[in-house]
């Protein structure tokens, strides 16, 4: 495939990002690197299976009737150390995934297994956003938990500060671009030089991500409602394929993701990849 040309060299004027590109090539783009996907995906699923299922924390301990035979493990410690463990394969599949398809890095077994300081560098950052991400819910919880207070005046102020966390995750859909930075191993620009870039833009890129949450959305129902009646026959003997299949629906939806911060880094800062 072809990318985008390159955005205007202007240091921090804005961008204006193309509308229906924005949201339509982080599909198109995969498309052209299905097969790819498949042997890096498939690699990287069949890890996060085989961590899932021998910590006790499988897909299928969804279900009552899968927990009652199935080897499911209720425990806060290991629930809390196997999603972190499965954060960073993430981070992995997406390094490894834009430097695949965008680096030209050769698909091998030492490009598949070695795990180097970019992986770490994108591990570092998808907390950092995640943990950002979290501000709104820490809004939306210390407005349900709180006591009226009898002075409007009082009442309104909290309102409105605590509430300014609703915004985070609207200002942080402009700054994905960090990501194709980050996991190509390149310095990141200024934060200041990235929101000047990016101004104007947001509803298109609230479009983009909106989009792919709807497909997430879809597919994670879709997933569950398709292997509910597996849960009740035989479901100990399919466990496995049903962990691996939706490892690899997760790295999908995630490359998806990893397509749209390749996006916004070609349109806001060019492309200069082997010198171009």
């Amino acid at each position: 495939f072809s990318d985008p040309a390159p955005a205007a060299e202007t240091p921090s004027v804005a961008v204006k990002i193309p509308f229906l590109r924005i949201i339509l090539d982080p599909y198109s783009l995969f498309i052209d690197q299905v097969g790819k996907f498949l042997v890096v995906g498939s690699f990287i699923a069949l890890v996060m299976a085989v961590l899932s299922l021998s910590a006790g924390q499988g897909f299928m301990c969804i279900y009552q009737d899968y927990r009652a035979h199935g080897y499911c493990i209720d425990n806060v410690w290991i629930y809390g150390l196997v999603r972190i463990i499965n954060l960073f394969l993430f981070a992995i599949f997406m390094t490894k995934w834009y430097q695949i398809c965008y680096q030209n890095r050769p698909l091998n077994c030492d490009t598949l297994c070695r795990v180097g300081h970019t992986d770490l560098k994108t591990f570092a950052t998808l907390l950092v956003f995640i943990l950002l991400s979290l501000i709104s819910a820490l809004s939306l919880y210390l407005l349900i938990v709180r006591v009226p207070n009898p002075d409007w005046r009082i009442e309104l102020l909290y309102f409105a500060v605590v509430s300014l966390g609703f915004w985070v995750p609207f200002l942080l859909i402009r700054f994905y671009s960090v990501f194709g930075f980050v996991m190509g191993g390149e310095k990141v620009p200024p934060l200041r030089l990235i929101w000047n870039k990016s101004a104007g833009n947001t509803l298109r890129l609230l479009c983009s991500i909106s989009l792919l949450f709807v497909v997430s959305v879809f597919m994670m129902f879709g997933f569950m409602n398709n292997f509910r009646l597996a849960a009740v026959r035989h479901a100990v003997y399919i466990s496995w394929i049903v962990e691996y299949l939706y490892n690899l629906m997760l790295l999908l939806l995630l490359a998806f993701f990893v397509n749209h911060c390749r996006l916004q880094q070609i349109y806001l800062f060019g492309r200069k990849d082997h010198g171009q």
